[in-house]
C-alpha cells in the first residue's frame, strides 16, 4: 500500500476560505452529557469477565459429558466378531494353483 507523507504543510491559496469551527460530532455530546463514571467501567469488565468464565466453564463441562457418552458408547456395544475364513476344498477358475 502506497502512502504519502506530507512534511511541510501545503502551502494555502488566497482563493479558498478557512473551514469554520466546525461543530462536535453528535457522539461527543453524549459522552459529555453521559452520567458514566470509571467505576461503572470497572463494574462492567468484571461482568464481562464473569460471562467469559461461565461460557467457558459450560465448554468443559459439555466436552466432558461427551467424552464420558463416548466412553460408555465403547463400553456397551460389542466388539464385531471377526470373520472366519471358509476353507474350500474344490479350486474355482479364479483359485491359484497351490502346486
Amino acid at each position: 500500500m502506497n502512502r504519502i507523507l506530507l512534511t511541510a504543510a501545503a502551502p494555502e491559496s488566497a482563493d479558498t476560505p478557512t473551514p469554520a469551527a466546525a461543530a462536535p460530532p453528535p457522539a461527543a455530546a453524549l459522552v459529555l452529557e453521559s452520567d458514566a463514571k470509571e467505576s461503572d467501567l470497572a463494574e462492567l469488565v468484571k461482568l464481562k469477565r464473569e460471562r467469559d468464565e461461565a461460557i467457558e466453564a459450560k465448554k468443559k463441562v459439555e466436552l466432558r459429558a461427551m467424552e464420558l457418552e463416548d466412553n460408555l458408547r465403547t463400553l456397551t456395544t460389542p466388539p464385531k466378531p471377526t470373520p472366519v475364513k471358509v476353507k474350500r476344498d474344490k479350486l474355482t477358475f479364479f483359485d491359484e494353483d497351490e502346486d
